[in-house]
C-alpha cells in the first residue's frame, strides 16, 4: 500500500487494492482527520479547564481573533463563514464574557471585536490545550517523525500558492444566495 501511495505522488497512475482504502488514507483525509482529532483534543482540554460551554464552532473565534481586534468582516471571511453565522458565535462568546465590541479609531461605522482579560485566560488555556496535544503525538509517533511532519507541512504551507479570496468569493456568493448551506485555535 505504501509503494502505491508513493508512485501515485510521482504522477503515475497507483493501483489500489480497494477504492475504500484509497479513500481513508490518502493524505487530504488524513490530514482532515489529523485536524478533527486536534480540535476535539483542545475543546476537550478547554472544556475541563474552565470553559465548559464551548462547543466546536466557538474555535473560529480565538482562531482568527488578533490580539489587537478584528472587526466582524473580517472574522467571517478568515473562517470561511457568513457574516450573520460569525454574529451568532460573536454573540455567544460575547455573553460569556470572552470578547467585547469596541469602536474602531480607524472608521466610525464598524466595531472592533476583542479579548477580554477572561478571554486572554481562554487564550492561555487553550495554548496549553495544544501543547498536550503535541505531547500526545509526539508521544504516539516519536520525535523524529513529529519533527518531519512539522517541517514538511511548514514547508509546504509556506511554499503553497494559494488564493484565498476564493473562498471568500465562494462564501459572499452564498449569502447571496436563496439556500444557504449548513454552514453552522488559537493561533493568533
Amino acid at each position: 500500500m505504501k509503494k502505491a501511495i508513493v508512485v501515485s505522488r510521482l504522477g503515475k497512475q497507483a493501483q489500489f487494492p480497494h477504492e475504500k482504502e484509497w479513500r481513508r488514507l490518502n493524505m487530504s483525509r488524513l490530514l482532515v482527520t489529523a485536524s478533527w482529532i486536534a480540535d476535539h483534543k483542545v475543546l476537550k482540554y478547554v472544556n475541563a479547564n474552565g470553559f465548559p460551554m464551548l462547543r466546536m464552532a466557538h474555535l473560529h473565534i480565538p482562531r482568527n481573533l488578533d490580539l489587537h481586534g478584528t472587526t466582524l468582516t473580517e472574522l467571517a471571511n478568515r473562517a470561511e463563514m457568513t457574516k450573520q453565522s460569525m454574529g451568532a458565535l460573536v454573540d455567544e462568546f460575547e455573553a460569556f464574557g470572552l470578547i467585547e465590541r469596541l469602536p474602531s479609531q480607524t472608521d466610525r461605522r464598524t466595531k472592533l471585536v476583542r479579548f477580554t482579560a477572561r478571554g486572554l485566560r481562554l487564550l492561555a488555556v487553550g495554548r496549553k490545550a495544544i501543547a498536550a496535544f503535541e505531547l500526545d503525538v509526539l508521544e504516539s509517533i516519536g520525535s523524529k517523525r513529529m519533527l518531519a511532519i512539522v517541517d514538511g507541512l511548514t514547508r509546504y504551507c509556506d511554499s503553497a500558492r494559494v488564493d484565498f479570496s476564493v473562498g471568500k468569493a465562494l462564501a459572499s456568493k452564498r449569502a447571496n444566495d436563496t439556500e444557504k448551506p449548513n454552514t453552522s485555535f488559537f493561533s493568533k
